[in-house]
């Protein structure tokens, strides 16, 4: 969702304060008018006026279209549906983060990167864009969740290093 009216948009649709810097995310849920569930999603601001609405994979057709018709009809904003330019990996666990350093990953670290941190972050050959999702709702399997957003050309890289760890 981009323009000079995302961030209104994105304040109108869900239900948390989406008023974040660039380069936060926020899990929250989606509400009618009568204050009834339409859905959960992350929402990460990746510009001043640009967020990645990031949706679950049976969710986002009926997610794009309810925001689109609760959107204003005057707003100076833009839904773009940009599923096809990202694969995604969940790599859970407490070391985690350890398996994304053996990778090559730099600077995710808790002080560099820090729950609900949203950015751009060179693992092997691949550029990704790392998110930190994690909240008191997810079980311990889930716990430091790296959700790693990857374009599909740089998914499969059969000239990258194999990464091997026994952990």
């Amino acid at each position: 969702l981009q323009g000079p009216d995302a961030e209104a948009v994105v304040q109108r649709v869900c239900a948390a304060d989406m008023a974040v810097p660039v380069g936060r995310s926020v899990y929250t849920p989606m509400l009618n008018a009568r204050g009834g569930f339409e859905s959960d999603l992350t929402v990460a601001r990746i510009g001043a006026e640009e967020f990645l609405i990031l949706t679950g994979t049976a969710q986002a057709t009926r997610d794009a279209d309810w925001i689109r018709r609760a959107m204003p009809g005057d707003a100076r904003a833009v839904l773009t549906d940009v599923t096809s330019a990202w694969s995604v990996l969940a790599l859970s666990g407490p070391r985690s983060r350890d398996v994304l350093q053996h990778a090559g990953a730099e600077g995710i670290g808790n002080a560099e990167l820090p729950f609900g941190a949203f950015r751009a972050v060179d693992v092997g050959y691949a550029y990704v864009v790392r998110g930190e999702l994690q909240n008191a709702a997810d079980s311990a399997a889930l716990a430091g969740a790296q959700v790693l957003y990857i374009n599909p050309g740089t998914a499969v890289n059969p000239g990258a290093p194999a990464v091997s760890l026994d952990y």
